[in-house]
């Protein structure tokens, strides 16, 4: 089934999913593209507010619009002069977007009365990345010469950061959360400097032996505790920020030549799962923990040219090199960590500078973890007959540990292609939560796969609803739960329904 696709014609405002419950089984949950007079106008920037409920994206022309997708509409802000080099959400309570133009300017806009607030124009180059400090009253802003701090309410400069003639900057930003800032240049060198002192609190050099990284692409993981640094090599490599030393050195797939964009999830339980963005305009989802490549992320035709993760789910929103964008759901693959899995054999890393690799091998499952937590099942029981219900915190968690469930994965995947071939059940429906609706929408295919006799039982959806609502983040538990609870439990139900004859 084919994703829901937009094209919004230069419109000034419309509604962005005519039918907002639709949601594919498969492939992007939409694809939406720009065309004036019979041309393709491509988005070039795109990225996420903090709830990530709303898109702000700039095209090739100067237009900046703002997606928003709970309220299932869209909006053009304005038209600037030039096109965007980079864009953000202001990192405070203001509804204002920070744009970073081609003529190396900043301007701030204000999402609801579409007007420009603020001129920042002290940059010598076209600004490539912005960024925050832990309050987000200090903005810093850098191009390929130069980075500048400034106050974000007065647009004055604090401070100029300069640096040698010879080399350049790839990128210099705020540790999350923290008031340190990482500059990584060319040279692959890249420093760890304290924000208040400007002083430098450590330094790490990109190189495997005599093999240069040549360093493209770097990153953060939302706890500042882990940096990533990729560039013009099939291997990247994960730096300890808490331990000062290099963790791994990850060799990629043999088709892989560079990388062109590599991003932490910034997911408040951090897991450290990373996406790579490939020379071949593929997209590959990594566990740091782990360990392990989860998923790749490709496109039947054409490649992506870019990428921004959300914050607190696993969705990535993508620009394709036709210069669409499109959403991708890839919450299962990152939870069912069975799915056809490339494990990685880890090596411990001296505490030197020369690292060897850790390649990727045939799939193999590690030995399983002994845990010194013991959790009683007949105190959970009697907790459970008392007040009914566990706490939502830790509801995930509990039930995925005390149901016996077999986990059949072979059998799962085979229903899973099987239902492709169901009809969407995409009326009457309406959630908030589009990673919910897609697992609920894939789940109602599969059951109704596995006995059709669901599909005739109209109420059996609600039946469904509150289990997929709950652990819809494991979709394979989901429906083995809700097999178990049908055939155990509702066997006797579809005796009392009409049929069509």
């Amino acid at each position: 089934m084919e994703a829901f696709a937009l094209d919004i014609h230069g419109r000034e405002n419309g509604s962005l999913l005519q039918n907002k419950t639709f949601i594919p089984l498969d492939g992007p949950i939409f694809s939406i593209s720009n065309s004036s007079n019979e041309k393709t106008v491509s988005f070039i920037h795109a990225t996420w507010n903090k709830s990530s409920t709303e898109i702000v994206a700039g095209d090739c022309l100067g237009h900046v619009y703002i997606f928003y997708l709970q309220k299932n509409k869209f909006s053009r802000i304005c038209r600037l002069k030039v096109c965007s080099s980079f864009l953000t959400f202001a990192n405070d309570k203001t509804q204002n977007i920070l744009v970073a133009l081609s003529d190396c300017s900043i301007v701030s806009l204000n999402s609801e009365s579409k007007e420009v607030k603020n001129h920042f124009n002290h940059h010598t180059s076209c600004v490539t990345h912005i960024s925050f400090n832990k309050t987000g009253e200090t903005v810093l802003s850098c191009c390929k010469d130069q980075a500048i701090l400034w106050d974000l309410s007065t647009f004055q400069i604090l401070r100029i950061l300069t640096l040698k003639i010879d080399v350049n900057i790839v990128k210099v930003f705020f540790l999350p959360g923290k008031d340190f800032i990482v500059s990584a240049f060319t040279d692959n060198s890249v420093f760890l400097w304290k924000f208040n002192s400007f002083k430098c609190t450590n330094q790490f050099l990109c190189v495997d032996g005599e093999n240069s990284l040549n360093i493209k692409a770097i990153d953060a993981s939302r706890d500042g505790k882990l940096l990533a640094c990729a560039g013009k090599a099939n291997w990247f490599i994960i730096w300890s920020l808490v331990e000062n030393r290099r963790l791994h050195t990850v060799s990629l797939p043999g088709n892989v030549l560079h990388v062109k964009q590599i991003a932490f999830f910034p997911n408040l339980n951090d897991n450290h799962i990373l996406s790579i963005l490939s020379s071949d305009g593929e997209i590959q989802v990594f566990s740091v923990k782990n360990m392990e490549f989860l998923y790749k992320l490709s496109r039947k035709n054409g490649k992506m040219s870019s990428f921004c993760n959300t914050i607190n789910m696993f969705q990535i929103l993508a620009i394709t090199s036709q210069g669409n964008m499109e959403l991708y759901d890839i919450e299962e693959f990152v939870n069912n960590e069975n799915k056809e899995l490339k494990h990685i054999e880890s090596k411990k890393v001296k505490h030197t500078v020369k690292d060897e690799k850790i390649l990727v091998t045939k799939k193999a499952k590690s030995p399983p973890k002994q845990s010194n937590v013991y959790m009683d099942k007949v105190g959970l029981h009697s907790v459970l007959k008392k007040f009914e219900e566990y706490p939502e915190k830790y509801r995930f968690f509990v039930w995925s540990q005390v149901l016996d469930l077999p986990h059949n994965v072979d059998a799962f995947k085979i229903l899973h292609q099987e239902s492709l071939k169901i009809k969407s059940y995409s009326k009457d429906y309406s959630f908030i939560n589009p990673g919910v609706q897609k697992t609920f929408l894939r789940l109602m295919a599969m059951l109704a796969c596995w006995n059709p006799l669901i599909q005739e039982v109209e109420y059996f959806q609600c039946v469904v609803f509150p289990f997929i609502k709950v652990l819809h983040k494991n979709t394979i538990m989901c429906f083995e739960l809700l097999v178990t609870l049908i055939s155990n439990w509702c066997q006797n139900w579809f005796i009392f329904s009409h049929f069509h004859h």
